[in-house]
C-alpha cells in the first residue's frame, strides 16, 4: 500500500487528475449503458404485460390493416376531393 501512495505522490497533480476524470467518465459511461439496456428490457416486457396486444396492435396505435377481409360487404367509398396544391396559401 505504500508502494502506491509513492508513486501518486511522484505524479504531477494534473496527470493524476486527468486519470481520475478518465476512470469516472468510463464509470459512468458503463452504468448509464448497462442502466439504458434494463430499463428497455423491463419497459417492452411491461407494455406487453399491461396492454396485451390485439392483433399486433396497441390500443393507442392505428390499426393501418386494410386487408379484404376486415372490410365489411357494406362498406362504402370515401370521395377522394383534390382541391389542388395546399401550397402557397395564406
Amino acid at each position: 500500500m505504500g508502494q502506491w501512495i509513492e508513486r501518486l505522490q511522484q505524479l504531477p497533480y494534473k496527470r493524476l487528475l486527468l486519470l481520475l476524470v478518465l476512470f469516472l467518465m468510463a464509470l459512468r459511461y458503463f452504468r448509464y449503458r448497462k442502466d439504458k439496456q434494463a430499463s428497455e428490457d423491463i419497459s417492452d416486457n411491461d407494455l406487453k404485460d399491461k396492454y396485451g396486444q390485439e392483433d399486433g396492435v396497441f390500443p393507442w396505435e392505428a390499426n393501418n390493416d386494410d386487408n379484404p377481409k376486415k372490410i365489411p360487404p357494406s362498406a362504402k367509398r370515401k370521395p377522394i376531393i383534390h382541391d389542388g396544391p395546399k401550397r402557397g396559401k395564406w
